[in-house]
């Protein structure tokens, strides 16, 4: 059975891997949105012309190259100070980054997974925050619920939409998506293009999904449950990329084993 330290330790150590790689690919991307970029400030500031000028004002010298370099490079650190716990400080100051990171990507960098993200930094500034307040176990307690429910929820409403889309249902959608994965159209041959198994892969996951709920009744079936997501985002990243969500919602997994058949905050 998970202890409440040992899950916020790895809900902190998971969570900085997650927020390190972003971090790495944004530096990895000042050449593009330098002022030669496709995406330089001066262009995509046009999205504050109604903003009043010291609003505009502050944008631009936060987003000007040297600065937002300057920025990045010290969220690095603030995100490596998290292995080793994390503090109401560098939680506030990392969440903050991100929001004006989000304002830089016009709201979204990579869709879910930036939301996933705010969700784990905002139960980071929940836990040490409030921990002066409700004592440190019912803060981390409250933290790591507010995780799980927004976690849990996500996965339902993923497999419910699934549901009752008829391409789903049938199969059609699993090869229409993995036909358009990064490595191309599925070969003619492809297993995956046989009928029954893209029905029988498409009602595994949608089943998956939908259950979500029911890993709270113990830590035994959660385990069981989250091993499966991490297969499952493996997947994922393996046909589309998409990185980011693996590291995302993995980081909210230790938060849905402790809870699981465990106390619920008072």
């Amino acid at each position: 059975m998970i202890t409440l330290s040992e899950a916020v330790r790895l809900f902190e150590c998971i969570g900085a891997i997650s927020l390190l790689i972003q971090t790495i690919e944004f530096l990895s991307l000042s050449a593009q949105t330098g002022r030669e970029g496709v995406w330089t400030w001066s262009v995509q500031r046009k999205d504050l012309a109604h903003a009043n000028p010291v609003t505009q004002k502050i944008f631009d010298v936060l987003f000007e190259d040297g600065v937002l370099r300057a920025h990045l490079w010290l969220r690095l650190l603030l995100i490596s100070s998290l292995f080793l716990g994390s503090s109401s400080g560098t939680s506030v100051l990392i969440f903050t980054s991100t929001v004006v990171l989000l304002v830089r990507w016009r709201g979204a960098f990579n869709g879910g997974s930036d939301f996933m993200t705010l969700v784990f930094l905002t139960s980071l500034m929940i836990g040490n925050l409030a921990a002066p307040f409700l004592g440190t176990e019912t803060a981390w307690t409250v933290a790591l619920w507010y995780v799980c429910v927004q976690s849990l929820t996500s996965y339902l409403l993923s497999g419910a939409s699934k549901l009752l889309a008829g391409r789903w249902r049938d199969g059609q959608a699993l090869t229409y998506f993995l036909d358009g994965g990064i490595h191309g159209p599925l070969r003619a041959g492809s297993i995956y293009r046989n009928p029954r198994v893209a029905i029988g892969c498409s009602w595994a996951f949608m089943v998956w999904e939908c259950t979500a709920p029911l890993v709270l009744i113990s830590q035994q079936l959660a385990s069981i449950w989250c091993a499966i997501a991490v297969a499952f985002h493996l997947l994922v990243f393996r046909f589309f990329g998409l990185n980011r969500f693996f590291w995302a919602w993995v980081t909210t997994l230790p938060a849905i084993v402790y809870c699981a058949g465990g106390p619920m905050p008072m």
